[in-house]
């Protein structure tokens, strides 16, 4: 791929992945998240890609390994696209059953997919789960959707964009408002402000500046860091 330069080699680079997607009739993305990976992920993708071979139609559906998609508890699990149906407590043996009976015979298979225990029945799109239907990611919203071992994938949901803007198209002024303006805190129990540390290391009169990056969970047992990918909204919020 060689060094990107421009934000139209970003768009060029978007368009191209996502019009190599469009030959796919399917998505299948297997959760890769801690859970999943714990209770043998792996093995539901490989079910899944023999069973596409031995029923030949492996070159119209793609699949592969996304971050996790929120709800370990119920791994391994995976979703199906473009569709959205989402399924639950895989086994190789139920994988390879949805194959042929989605993928093939355009049949959902409902008793494998997500069962509400409040509602005493099974919702297969993952979007009318009560569970995800209440929160909205923020940080993460690429988290469960994404490949994350395909770069190309990151820059097709414009990875790197807001980085490309600022570095050619912003002064260090205007970055540091923007950043300011945002609101953006750190993630410690304190809060603080990312553009009052902006702020500061650029009114330093210096040659040479260092950033340091604290990529450390620092508060055990607190999981603040870890819970930035969502927000809860309230019920007068949804509208």
């Amino acid at each position: 791929m060689g060094k990107i330069k421009s934000i139209a080699q970003l768009e060029g680079i978007k368009n191209e992945f996502l019009k190599n997607q469009e030959k796919y009739k399917y998505q299948i993305l297997v959760c890769g998240g801690t859970g999943c990976v714990s209770s043998n992920c792996a093995e539901i993708e490989n079910a899944i890609k023999e069973e596409l071979e031995e029923q030949g139609i492996a070159k119209n559906v793609n699949v592969y390994q996304t971050g996790c998609m929120g709800i370990c508890a119920m791994g391994p699990v995976m979703l199906v696209l473009p569709d959205r149906t989402f399924y639950t407590n895989l086994t190789p043996e139920k994988s390879k059953e949805i194959v042929q009976r989605h993928l093939v015979k355009n049949e959902i298979v409902e008793e494998y997919t997500f069962y509400d225990k409040s509602l005493l029945k099974y919702v297969p799109k993952i979007d009318d789960i009560e569970f995800f239907k209440a929160q909205v990611k923020i940080v993460l919203d690429l988290c469960g959707i994404i490949d994350y071992t395909d770069i190309k994938d990151y820059i097709a949901h414009d990875g790197y964009l807001a980085a490309a803007k600022a570095i050619t198209g912003m002064t260090q002024e205007e970055v540091v408002k923007e950043v300011e303006a945002s609101g953006l805190r750190g993630r410690g129990g304190a809060g603080f402000p990312t553009g009052t540390k902006f702020r500061a290391g650029f009114s330093q009169k210096s040659d040479i500046k260092y950033m340091v990056c604290n990529a450390d969970e620092g508060d055990p047992g607190a999981f603040m860091d870890r819970s930035v990918s969502k927000a809860t909204r309230t019920a007068s919020s949804k509208e």
